[in-house]
């Protein structure tokens, strides 16, 4: 978090960080409304870095929920945000959350090119927690086209990252996906010996991002 001086600046901070810790238990209602709290101080005290987040946390917790049509303006707005301060790690972020956003749409290829681009930032700052999640995600668009091995591979690298790092969140989901695609291969060659499983349809489980 940024580290302001003046009292709604570290309002700010603590909104920011209260919402995410929300996101990550998954009160996404409670987590949005500190989220907008933020964008409100971001909007009065101007620079980039609150207005950016929030717009993002609104638009992120929009996308786990799969509200994608209404998450994807928000994040675009955090996107320009960060893209006008120079914000590489931030641009990067935002990147897979569209990305995934474009693949619960069904727009396979736009969601690769963004995870590329955002693996690339990742990789080059050394950033390892968001880098394995970036990987997870480009396995997630590997196991909606059907190619199960791809997938896995991904997911196994990312896993590796988050044992490293001691992300006990990641690794649980990491390890769900993996045996996921998995049920998905032994599914495929149960019906009628083919060797990619059909897309899932309503009801079926799905990766987790």
């Amino acid at each position: 978090m940024a580290r302001g001086g003046s009292l709604p600046e570290l309002q700010a901070d603590v909104y920011l960080s209260r919402a995410f810790i929300l996101f990550r238990q998954q009160n996404y209602v409670s987590s949005e409304h500190l989220f907008q709290c933020a964008l409100e101080i971001g909007e009065q005290v101007g620079g980039w870095y609150y207005h950016g987040h929030a717009l993002w946390g609104i638009g992120k917790n929009l996308m786990i929920q799969g509200q994608y049509y209404d998450a994807m303006p928000w994040l675009k707005q955090s996107l320009g945000i960060f893209e006008d301060a120079g914000a590489r790690l931030s641009i990067a972020m935002v990147w897979s959350e569209l990305a995934v956003c474009y693949l619960g749409l069904d727009e396979d290829e736009k969601a690769l090119e963004l995870l590329r681009k955002a693996e690339r930032v990742n990789y080059e700052s050394g950033f390892v927690h968001n880098y394995q999640v970036v990987l997870a995600n480009i396995g997630n668009v590997h196991l909606h086209r059907g190619d199960h091995f791809t997938a896995i591979s991904y997911y196994q690298r990312a896993l590796a990252l988050a044992r490293e790092i001691k992300d006990p969140v990641s690794i649980k989901k990491w390890t769900y996906n993996i045996n996921l695609a998995y049920a998905r291969i032994r599914a495929a060659i149960d019906q009628n010996g083919r060797h990619t499983a059909r897309r899932p349809g309503p009801g079926t489980q799905t990766a987790v991002f």
